[in-house]
């Protein structure tokens, strides 16, 4: 009796068969990988909802940093206009800051300024003094202050006792301070810096 067998024109057929009777692979996502992938879009919430409060409290340090500079930089200069004024002879401080003409104190203030890296300069100075024998106690340069420029100058008296001159100088913000929150509703585009300084007349 002949052995019962696999024909040989069969068995091509029968490898056919037993290739599609292989087990197909499926990615099984079990309950470790799922928590993985919800905690990442948590963590990925999170950080697009805080993203622009980081970016608002970055931006408020540096602006507020350069704000303190601005404002070191203008006070200083107050006091070297203050300074200078002070040394002045009386005939001189008369017209040390008169609007017309050559101002000696605006372009000294202005100067150090443009030194300090300023691109905007002052919008108005405002010189103030008691001494006796000089003309125009306040002088303003220029006057009146141009558009946009709300300076106001101290008006309560200088100390008695002595003689005394105060320097008021006045620069705007827009310029010299990058506008960094304006996209968020913090402007300060509209704002000036303002220092004063009173020195003993010498």
């Amino acid at each position: 009796m002949a052995a019962l067998g696999t024909p040989h024109a069969l068995q091509p057929h029968m490898k056919t068969l037993r290739a599609h009777r292989q087990p197909s692979h499926t990615n099984y996502v079990g309950p470790k990988c799922a928590e993985s992938s919800r905690q990442r879009g948590v963590v990925t919430l999170e950080l697009i909802l805080v993203f622009p409060i980081l970016m608002i409290l970055l931006l408020a340090v540096i602006e507020f940093g350069l704000i303190y500079s601005t404002i070191q930089h203008v006070s200083y200069s107050s006091r070297l206009g203050a300074k200078l004024s002070s040394e002045q002879s009386t005939v001189a401080l008369g017209t040390y800051n008169q609007d017309a003409g050559f101002s000696p104190l605006r372009t000294e203030i202005n100067n150090y300024l443009t030194t300090a890296g300023f691109n905007t300069l002052s919008c108005q100075i405002t010189l103030q003094h008691n001494v006796i024998g000089a003309a125009n106690n306040t002088q303003e340069n220029p006057d009146p202050a141009p558009a946009g420029c709300d300076c106001v100058a101290p008006v309560n008296n200088l100390p008695v006792g002595s003689e005394y001159v105060r320097v008021t100088v006045c620069v705007p913000v827009t310029g010299n301070v990058p506008d960094l929150l304006a996209t968020f509703g913090f402007s300060i585009s509209d704002y000036e810096i303002e220092e004063t300084t009173t020195f003993q007349y010498e």
